[in-house]
C-alpha cells in the first residue's frame, strides 16, 4: 500500500512538473512603438488622434492578432490644446482577451508633447462677384464671403471644418511651392504612404470637381483618401484642361 501511495505521489509530480515546464512566457507587445498621432484644430483649441498602430507580431497566434486588432486608445483632457501642451494617451484592451492571449504591454500610457498646431490666422472678407440670375437672365451682384488663410482663398460657401481648411491650405502651399519643380532625375519627389496593412496593387485614378458639386476639396479629399486607404506609396496632383485645375489625380509609385 506504501509502495502503491509513493508511486502515485511520483507519478502526480511528474505531471505538475511537466506542465509548469510547458507554461509559456507571455509575448511582450509594445503598443505605443509605431503609432500615428493627428494634431487637429488651432493652436489654443486643438485635439488630437491615434489614426494608426502597428504592433509588431510575426506569430501566427490568432488570439494574438484578435488582441492587437481589438486595440483602441484614449486621450485625457484632450479638448483646447495648444502647442507646448502634454496629454496621455492611453491603451484600451478587452481583459478577457488579454489573458487568453498570454502577452505583456512593455507600457499601457504615452505621454505626447502637441507641437504643430497652427495659428488661427483666419481673415474673413465680403467680395461682389455679377452673376446671371437663373430665372430672369440678367446679370445681378451677388455677395460672397472668402476665407483666407494663409494667402489662400477659400468660399465660406463651402461650409468646411476647421480640419478640412488647414488640410486645403496645407495642399495648396505644397502645390505652389512644388509648380516650378520638374521631375526630373536626381530630383526626390514626396510621396505618402497608405496606411492599409492589406497589400494592395490600385492603379492611378483622376476625380473631377463637376462629380463633387464643383467643390474643389470634396474632390481632392477623395482623391487623397484612394491612396490613404491602400498600401502604396502615393501622391496627389491636379488635373488641368485649358490652364483651369479640372481635379485631382491619384498616382501611385512603382512598386511600392
Amino acid at each position: 500500500m506504501m509502495k502503491r501511495t509513493k508511486c502515485l505521489f511520483f507519478i502526480f509530480f511528474c505531471i505538475f512538473f511537466m506542465t509548469a515546464c510547458q507554461k509559456k512566457e507571455p509575448v511582450e507587445l509594445k503598443p505605443f512603438e509605431n503609432i500615428k498621432i493627428k494634431e487637429t484644430g488651432w493652436n489654443g483649441s486643438g485635439e488630437i488622434e491615434v489614426t494608426s498602430h502597428k504592433i509588431h507580431y510575426t506569430g501566427n497566434d490568432e488570439s494574438i492578432k484578435k488582441l492587437i486588432h481589438s486595440l483602441q486608445y484614449t486621450v485625457k483632457n484632450n479638448k483646447e490644446l495648444k502647442n507646448g501642451d502634454k496629454v496621455t494617451i492611453k491603451l484600451v484592451y478587452d481583459s478577457d482577451l488579454f489573458k487568453l492571449a498570454n502577452v505583456k504591454f512593455n507600457k499601457t500610457e504615452y505621454t505626447y508633447k502637441v507641437h504643430s498646431l497652427q495659428d488661427d490666422t483666419r481673415t474673413v472678407k465680403t467680395i461682389t462677384n455679377e452673376k446671371k440670375d437663373p430665372v430672369t437672365g440678367e446679370n445681378v451682384d451677388v455677395a460672397e464671403q472668402i476665407i483666407t488663410v494663409d494667402g489662400i482663398e477659400i468660399p465660406a460657401s463651402w461650409n468646411l471644418s476647421d480640419e478640412e481648411i488647414q488640410e486645403y491650405v496645407s495642399y495648396m502651399k505644397g502645390t505652389e511651392n512644388s509648380e516650378n519643380v520638374p521631375e526630373e532625375k536626381g530630383v526626390d519627389v514626396i510621396w505618402s504612404q497608405g496606411e492599409s496593412d492589406v497589400k494592395t496593387n490600385r492603379k492611378n485614378s483622376k476625380y473631377y470637381t463637376k462629380d463633387y458639386n464643383n467643390n474643389d476639396v470634396e474632390c481632392y479629399q477623395a482623391a487623397y483618401s484612394y491612396g490613404q486607404t491602400s498600401s502604396q506609396q502615393f501622391k496627389i496632383k491636379p488635373v488641368f484642361q485649358d490652364d483651369k485645375s479640372i481635379g485631382y489625380e491619384c498616382i501611385f509609385k512603382e512598386n511600392s
